[in-house]
């Protein structure tokens, strides 16, 4: 069992990402940089390499894959969501990360796991039981990669397990 630890369920302090961002079954940096983009779009690959703690070659990468699933436009040097992820007020099949998730120092691979977890998540429980294998099925990682991750997420007390 995975139980996810919200500090504030107020509205002002998160953000909408649609579920079907894991129908593209992204690589962990790619899917993080999307969910960065509906935090703040749009955004420079020097503001990715920052606060992501990714490597410009990295950030290059996953931007030409984002690319490649037309996710993404570049322009004049900043990166923005194309229309098949821009959240809208009105929209259904969504989940709501945290906006400081991406000023906490944590690797890439544990927000990809936390944004899996919470699109998962009960939203009247704020529960959610995928296995380690659905999670790395879901964020392109294996399974040892993702247990690493929860105890990461864990060790920062963002989520809790039960047996």
């Amino acid at each position: 069992m995975r139980y996810l630890n919200y500090p504030s369920r107020n509205a002002n302090h998160y953000f909408v990402v649609p579920n079907r961002i894991h129908s593209y079954k992204l690589s962990p940096a790619a899917y993080v940089i999307c969910l960065y983009l509906c935090r703040s779009n749009p955004v420079g690959c020097k503001k990715l390499e920052e606060d992501l703690k990714l490597s410009p070659d990295k950030v290059r990468k996953s931007v030409s894959e984002l690319q490649s699933h037309r996710l993404v436009a570049e322009k004049e040097g900043q990166i923005y969501l194309n229309g098949l992820l821009l959240p809208d007020a009105g929209m259904k099949n969504c989940f709501s990360l945290p906006k400081e998730i991406f000023h906490l120092d944590l690797p890439v691979g544990a927000i990809a796991v936390y944004g899996f977890l919470l699109m998962c998540e009960n939203r009247d429980t704020y529960q959610c039981y995928p296995s380690y294998q659905t999670i790395g099925a879901g964020v392109g990682m294996s399974k040892s990669t993702v247990r690493k991750y929860v105890e990461c997420l864990i060790d920062r007390q963002l989520i809790y397990t039960e047996p």
